[in-house]
């Protein structure tokens, strides 16, 4: 059950990333229009970057503290997007999400797939499942609260789920 709520949390924040900083670049933050994507860009340059070093990463100091590391790091990024909203330092932020989040989907569905008294198969269904719809509905959810209240508290919450990680990563069972 760790696992699952550690997974919703990381993949809200991704679908947030991937379906907001564009949003946030042009309504809060205010960007020329050259830099509007430029905060889904270092997003996704620091996930990617990071899903390539964190195979180095992961043996050397373990999935359980990449993890913590990971929600800390996000949380700070989006901490830094949302208090100094300029351009340039939401677009450090949102690299630092990226970074946090690079490691969350290969740890969580490996340890899903050695699940004991599981099926390999069925483990990282039910992690997909519960990965799927964080991704999809937590952009859906960040609009309706951005909507009622503020894009950028709404994207503040996203901070406060990547402590939850953070958190829930420190005592997980992870395989």
């Amino acid at each position: 059950m760790g696992m699952i709520a550690i997974s919703l949390c990381t993949n809200i924040t991704e679908g947030t990333m991937a379906d907001w900083t564009a949003v946030y670049m042009r309504d809060v933050v205010q960007s020329g229009d050259f830099f509007i994507g430029w905060g889904f860009a270092g997003y996704a340059l620091f996930m990617a970057s990071g899903r390539f070093i964190g195979d180095s990463l992961i043996p050397r100091y373990g999935s359980r503290k990449v993890l913590v590391i990971g929600g800390l790091l996000a949380a700070a990024g989006i901490v830094t997007a949302v208090f100094i909203p300029h351009t340039f330092a939401a677009i450090l932020g949102f690299g630092m999400v990226g970074a946090g989040v690079s490691c969350g989907a290969p740890i969580l569905y490996g340890s899903a797939a050695r699940v004991p008294g599981m099926a390999k198969g069925a483990g990282l269904a039910t992690m997909n499942t519960f990965s799927l719809a964080g991704f999809l509905a937590g952009p859906a959810i960040i609009g309706l609260i951005s909507n009622a209240l503020s894009l950028s508290f709404a994207i503040g919450l996203v901070a406060l789920l990547a402590l939850i990680w953070a958190f829930l990563s420190s005592r997980a069972n992870l395989y």
